[in-house]
């Protein structure tokens, strides 16, 4: 259901989609996942201009590690969006 979400959203906003990133099976009490990991790879170099994610606590259930991911987006230049829920 959250990866539909996050593909319609991008329909409705005809934007493109890069990639739909998922941790199945993994917690998010940290970051150290394989989805997670790609996508901090993606951001890094550049591989799209947004992060959108279902739910915030799907990035991270611990408020300062979200906070850390949301720095780096922005500085990378990838908005994050969390308008889905």
């Amino acid at each position: 259901m959250q990866r539909q979400k996050v593909e319609v959203y991008w329909g409705m906003h005809d934007l493109p989609l890069a990639e739909v990133i998922c941790d199945d099976g993994y917690s998010a009490k940290n970051l150290n996942r394989p989805g997670m990991q790609r996508l901090l790879v993606m951001v890094a170099a550049a591989e799209g201009d947004a992060v959108v994610c279902h739910k915030l606590d799907r990035i991270s259930c611990r408020t300062s590690a979200v906070l850390d991911l949301v720095e780096r987006f922005e500085q990378a230049g990838a908005m994050p969006n969390w308008r889905l829920s």
